[in-house]
Protein backbone atom coordinates (compact mmCIF):
# COMPACT_ATOMS: atom_id res chain seq x y z
CA UNK A 1 0.00 0.00 0.00
CA UNK A 2 1.37 3.32 -1.28
CA UNK A 3 -0.38 6.47 -0.16
CA UNK A 4 1.07 9.39 -2.28
CA UNK A 5 4.86 10.23 -4.24
CA UNK A 6 6.22 12.04 -1.18
CA UNK A 7 7.58 11.24 1.77
CA UNK A 8 5.26 11.17 5.28
CA UNK A 9 6.36 14.07 7.35
CA UNK A 10 3.75 13.51 10.87
CA UNK A 11 1.70 10.94 12.36
CA UNK A 12 -2.02 10.11 10.92
CA UNK A 13 -1.66 11.85 7.51
CA UNK A 14 -4.02 11.30 4.80
CA UNK A 15 -3.08 8.36 3.47
CA UNK A 16 -4.73 8.28 -0.34
CA UNK A 17 -4.99 4.43 -0.53
CA UNK A 18 -7.72 3.82 1.73
CA UNK A 19 -9.04 7.08 2.87
CA UNK A 20 -9.47 9.19 -0.02
CA UNK A 21 -12.52 8.04 -2.76
CA UNK A 22 -11.85 9.43 -5.73
CA UNK A 23 -13.46 8.49 -9.58
CA UNK A 24 -12.21 5.32 -10.68
CA UNK A 25 -13.61 5.72 -14.77
CA UNK A 26 -14.30 2.42 -16.40
CA UNK A 27 -12.08 0.61 -13.91
CA UNK A 28 -15.38 0.22 -11.78
CA UNK A 29 -17.63 -1.74 -15.15
CA UNK A 30 -16.50 -4.97 -14.26
CA UNK A 31 -17.58 -5.14 -10.53
CA UNK A 32 -20.59 -3.12 -11.09
CA UNK A 33 -21.95 -3.82 -15.20
CA UNK A 34 -20.34 -6.57 -16.54
CA UNK A 35 -20.20 -8.85 -13.48
CA UNK A 36 -23.31 -8.57 -12.29
CA UNK A 37 -25.04 -8.77 -15.92
CA UNK A 38 -23.55 -12.60 -16.21
CA UNK A 39 -23.69 -13.31 -12.30
CA UNK A 40 -28.03 -12.19 -13.61
CA UNK A 41 -27.63 -14.93 -16.51
CA UNK A 42 -26.34 -12.98 -19.56
CA UNK A 43 -22.97 -14.18 -21.33
CA UNK A 44 -20.16 -12.97 -23.00
CA UNK A 45 -22.04 -12.86 -26.22
CA UNK A 46 -24.86 -11.09 -24.67
CA UNK A 47 -26.00 -8.57 -27.22
CA UNK A 48 -26.28 -4.93 -26.09
CA UNK A 49 -26.30 -1.48 -28.05
CA UNK A 50 -23.46 0.45 -28.92
CA UNK A 51 -25.47 3.62 -30.10
CA UNK A 52 -26.14 7.40 -29.66
CA UNK A 53 -29.76 6.41 -28.98
CA UNK A 54 -31.81 7.48 -25.88
CA UNK A 55 -31.57 5.02 -22.75
CA UNK A 56 -34.19 4.68 -20.83
CA UNK A 57 -33.46 5.83 -16.97
CA UNK A 58 -30.14 7.62 -18.28
CA UNK A 59 -29.82 10.59 -15.93
CA UNK A 60 -28.74 13.08 -18.89
CA UNK A 61 -29.79 15.62 -20.74
CA UNK A 62 -28.98 13.49 -24.25
CA UNK A 63 -30.36 10.82 -22.58
CA UNK A 64 -27.16 8.14 -22.63
CA UNK A 65 -23.39 9.06 -22.18
CA UNK A 66 -20.83 9.66 -24.87
CA UNK A 67 -18.04 7.15 -25.82
CA UNK A 68 -14.20 8.02 -24.91
CA UNK A 69 -13.31 11.02 -27.54
CA UNK A 70 -17.01 11.30 -28.97
CA UNK A 71 -16.85 8.33 -31.39
CA UNK A 72 -16.64 4.67 -31.82
CA UNK A 73 -20.40 3.77 -32.25
CA UNK A 74 -20.78 0.34 -33.59
CA UNK A 75 -24.01 -0.66 -33.35
CA UNK A 76 -25.25 -4.22 -31.99
CA UNK A 77 -21.90 -5.86 -30.24
CA UNK A 78 -21.19 -8.72 -27.61
CA UNK A 79 -20.45 -7.55 -23.70
CA UNK A 80 -17.21 -9.11 -24.95
CA UNK A 81 -16.50 -6.50 -27.25
CA UNK A 82 -18.18 -3.70 -25.29
CA UNK A 83 -15.95 -4.20 -22.19
CA UNK A 84 -12.75 -4.66 -24.33
CA UNK A 85 -13.18 -1.52 -26.04
CA UNK A 86 -14.47 0.03 -23.26
CA UNK A 87 -17.72 1.34 -25.20
CA UNK A 88 -19.25 3.71 -22.56
CA UNK A 89 -22.92 3.93 -24.50
CA UNK A 90 -22.76 -0.43 -24.41
CA UNK A 91 -21.71 -0.21 -20.52
CA UNK A 92 -24.89 1.97 -19.71
CA UNK A 93 -27.22 0.25 -21.56
CA UNK A 94 -26.38 -3.44 -20.22
CA UNK A 95 -26.74 -1.37 -16.91
CA UNK A 96 -29.85 0.02 -17.63
CA UNK A 97 -31.17 -3.43 -19.25
CA UNK A 98 -29.75 -6.16 -17.48
CA UNK A 99 -28.84 -4.94 -14.59
CA UNK A 100 -30.40 -2.18 -13.05
CA UNK A 101 -29.27 0.37 -10.62
CA UNK A 102 -30.23 -1.01 -7.08
CA UNK A 103 -28.91 -4.86 -8.25
CA UNK A 104 -25.52 -2.96 -9.02
CA UNK A 105 -25.26 -1.17 -5.86
CA UNK A 106 -25.97 -4.37 -4.16
CA UNK A 107 -22.88 -6.29 -6.11
CA UNK A 108 -20.78 -3.67 -5.20
CA UNK A 109 -21.56 -3.98 -1.70
CA UNK A 110 -20.88 -7.58 -1.81
CA UNK A 111 -17.45 -6.96 -3.10
CA UNK A 112 -16.47 -4.35 -0.37
CA UNK A 113 -17.10 -1.27 -1.72
CA UNK A 114 -18.45 1.25 1.37
CA UNK A 115 -21.77 2.88 0.64
CA UNK A 116 -20.87 6.38 0.93
CA UNK A 117 -18.46 6.31 -1.50
CA UNK A 118 -21.14 4.75 -4.16
CA UNK A 119 -23.03 7.19 -6.26
CA UNK A 120 -26.39 5.45 -7.47
CA UNK A 121 -27.02 6.38 -10.62
CA UNK A 122 -26.13 5.72 -14.12
CA UNK A 123 -23.24 6.99 -14.31
CA UNK A 124 -21.72 6.60 -11.11
CA UNK A 125 -22.48 2.41 -11.99
CA UNK A 126 -21.26 2.58 -15.21
CA UNK A 127 -19.31 5.30 -16.06
CA UNK A 128 -17.20 4.87 -12.80
CA UNK A 129 -18.02 8.29 -10.87
CA UNK A 130 -18.67 6.78 -8.16
CA UNK A 131 -15.38 7.86 -5.67
CA UNK A 132 -14.33 4.11 -4.93
CA UNK A 133 -10.45 3.57 -2.58
CA UNK A 134 -8.09 2.03 -4.59
CA UNK A 135 -7.71 -0.91 -1.63
CA UNK A 136 -11.58 -1.19 -2.33
CA UNK A 137 -10.98 -2.01 -6.19
CA UNK A 138 -7.84 -3.97 -5.51
CA UNK A 139 -9.99 -6.12 -3.22
CA UNK A 140 -12.99 -6.37 -5.63
CA UNK A 141 -10.25 -7.61 -8.72
CA UNK A 142 -9.36 -9.98 -6.02
CA UNK A 143 -12.67 -11.41 -5.66
CA UNK A 144 -12.85 -11.75 -9.36
CA UNK A 145 -9.11 -13.55 -9.46
CA UNK A 146 -10.59 -15.96 -6.07
CA UNK A 147 -13.54 -17.79 -7.90
CA UNK A 148 -15.90 -14.72 -6.70
CA UNK A 149 -15.23 -15.14 -3.62
CA UNK A 150 -14.49 -11.65 -1.27
CA UNK A 151 -11.85 -11.54 0.89
CA UNK A 152 -11.86 -8.42 3.08
CA UNK A 153 -8.54 -6.78 2.96
CA UNK A 154 -6.53 -6.55 6.32
CA UNK A 155 -3.52 -4.59 6.58
CA UNK A 156 -1.43 -7.52 9.13
CA UNK A 157 -1.73 -10.96 9.46
CA UNK A 158 -1.29 -11.74 12.97
CA UNK A 159 -0.49 -10.22 16.24
CA UNK A 160 1.94 -12.26 18.56
CA UNK A 161 3.37 -12.30 22.16
CA UNK A 162 6.41 -11.63 23.01
CA UNK A 163 6.87 -15.43 23.81
CA UNK A 164 6.05 -15.88 20.10
CA UNK A 165 2.65 -17.34 20.73
CA UNK A 166 0.04 -15.19 18.43
CA UNK A 167 -2.40 -13.55 20.13
CA UNK A 168 -4.67 -12.59 16.93
CA UNK A 169 -5.00 -13.85 13.79
CA UNK A 170 -6.21 -11.34 11.29
CA UNK A 171 -7.69 -14.24 9.03
CA UNK A 172 -9.80 -15.93 12.05
CA UNK A 173 -11.70 -12.56 12.06
CA UNK A 174 -11.35 -11.49 8.34
CA UNK A 175 -14.66 -10.87 6.66
CA UNK A 176 -15.51 -13.36 3.22
CA UNK A 177 -18.63 -14.08 1.62
CA UNK A 178 -19.69 -15.13 -1.95
CA UNK A 179 -20.18 -12.06 -4.37
CA UNK A 180 -20.18 -13.82 -7.66
CA UNK A 181 -20.69 -17.15 -9.01
CA UNK A 182 -17.79 -19.02 -9.54
CA UNK A 183 -18.91 -19.30 -13.36
CA UNK A 184 -19.29 -15.86 -13.60
CA UNK A 185 -15.64 -15.33 -12.22
CA UNK A 186 -14.74 -17.44 -14.53
CA UNK A 187 -16.13 -15.88 -17.53
CA UNK A 188 -15.68 -12.12 -16.07
CA UNK A 189 -11.22 -13.30 -15.92
CA UNK A 190 -11.68 -14.29 -19.35
CA UNK A 191 -13.03 -10.39 -20.67
CA UNK A 192 -10.74 -9.02 -18.40
CA UNK A 193 -7.71 -11.09 -20.08
CA UNK A 194 -9.24 -9.82 -23.09
CA UNK A 195 -9.23 -5.91 -21.99
CA UNK A 196 -5.31 -6.42 -21.89
CA UNK A 197 -4.91 -8.38 -24.63
CA UNK A 198 -2.27 -7.06 -27.73
CA UNK A 199 -4.30 -9.99 -30.03
CA UNK A 200 -7.75 -7.58 -29.28
CA UNK A 201 -8.62 -4.71 -31.29
CA UNK A 202 -9.18 -1.69 -29.40
CA UNK A 203 -8.41 -3.24 -25.78
CA UNK A 204 -6.94 -0.39 -23.71
CA UNK A 205 -4.86 -2.84 -21.49
CA UNK A 206 -2.12 -4.05 -23.25
CA UNK A 207 0.61 -1.46 -21.46
CA UNK A 208 -0.60 -4.11 -18.26
CA UNK A 209 1.24 -6.69 -19.54
CA UNK A 210 4.97 -7.72 -17.98
CA UNK A 211 7.24 -10.68 -17.80
CA UNK A 212 4.93 -13.10 -20.39
CA UNK A 213 2.95 -13.49 -17.54
CA UNK A 214 -1.22 -14.36 -17.98
CA UNK A 215 -2.80 -10.29 -17.24
CA UNK A 216 -6.14 -9.52 -16.64
CA UNK A 217 -7.55 -6.00 -15.48
CA UNK A 218 -9.20 -2.79 -16.67
CA UNK A 219 -8.76 0.89 -17.47
CA UNK A 220 -10.48 3.71 -16.29
CA UNK A 221 -9.88 7.25 -17.49
CA UNK A 222 -11.79 10.39 -15.57
CA UNK A 223 -13.08 12.91 -17.57
CA UNK A 224 -10.90 16.06 -18.63
CA UNK A 225 -7.90 13.61 -17.61
CA UNK A 226 -8.35 14.04 -13.96
CA UNK A 227 -7.14 10.93 -12.87
CA UNK A 228 -6.38 7.35 -14.50
CA UNK A 229 -6.64 4.07 -12.60
CA UNK A 230 -5.65 0.25 -14.00
CA UNK A 231 -7.01 -2.51 -11.52
CA UNK A 232 -6.48 -6.10 -12.31
CA UNK A 233 -4.56 -9.26 -11.68
CA UNK A 234 -2.44 -12.44 -12.72
CA UNK A 235 -2.94 -15.77 -11.51
CA UNK A 236 -0.79 -14.82 -8.61
CA UNK A 237 -1.84 -11.37 -6.97
CA UNK A 238 -4.40 -8.35 -7.65
CA UNK A 239 -3.71 -4.78 -7.28
CA UNK A 240 -4.93 -1.53 -8.34
CA UNK A 241 -3.17 1.77 -8.96
CA UNK A 242 -4.61 5.40 -9.70
CA UNK A 243 -2.85 8.84 -10.65
CA UNK A 244 -4.22 11.94 -9.75
CA UNK A 245 -4.11 15.08 -7.45
CA UNK A 246 -5.55 15.79 -4.17
CA UNK A 247 -7.48 18.92 -5.53
CA UNK A 248 -8.35 16.32 -8.70
CA UNK A 249 -7.03 19.07 -11.26
CA UNK A 250 -6.41 17.62 -14.85
CA UNK A 251 -3.32 15.95 -15.73
CA UNK A 252 -1.58 16.17 -18.87
CA UNK A 253 -3.93 16.45 -21.63
CA UNK A 254 -4.17 13.06 -23.15
CA UNK A 255 -3.39 10.68 -19.99
CA UNK A 256 -5.26 7.63 -20.02
CA UNK A 257 -5.63 4.86 -17.75
CA UNK A 258 -4.08 2.70 -20.57
CA UNK A 259 -1.21 4.94 -21.23
CA UNK A 260 -0.05 6.15 -17.66
CA UNK A 261 -1.91 3.84 -15.14
CA UNK A 262 -1.10 0.24 -16.80
CA UNK A 263 2.07 0.78 -17.19
CA UNK A 264 2.50 1.94 -13.49
CA UNK A 265 0.65 -1.04 -12.45
CA UNK A 266 2.99 -3.56 -14.68
CA UNK A 267 5.61 -2.12 -13.17
CA UNK A 268 4.63 -2.53 -9.32
CA UNK A 269 3.50 -6.38 -10.23
CA UNK A 270 7.09 -7.26 -11.93
CA UNK A 271 8.85 -6.12 -8.68
CA UNK A 272 6.17 -8.44 -6.52
CA UNK A 273 5.90 -11.00 -8.57
CA UNK A 274 10.14 -11.58 -9.09
CA UNK A 275 10.05 -10.58 -5.32
CA UNK A 276 8.00 -13.80 -4.72
CA UNK A 277 9.69 -16.01 -7.86
CA UNK A 278 6.30 -15.72 -9.44
CA UNK A 279 6.86 -16.71 -13.51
Amino acid sequence: IVGGRSTPTGWKQTHRAYNISMPVGSSLKPLSVYGPALDLGNSPATPVLNLPIQIAGWDSETGYPENYEGGGYSGVESMRVAINCSHNTAAAQTLMTYVGIDNSVEYLLRLGVSRKDINATGAGLALGTSGVSTVEMAGGFAAVANGGTYLEPVAFTKVCRSDGSVYMDAFDVQITRQAFKESTAWMLVDLLIGCCSNNVEGSTGKKANFGGITVAGKTGTNSDFRGVTFAGMTGYLAGAVWIGADTYKPLVTGASGGSYAAPLWAAVMQAAHNYLGYT
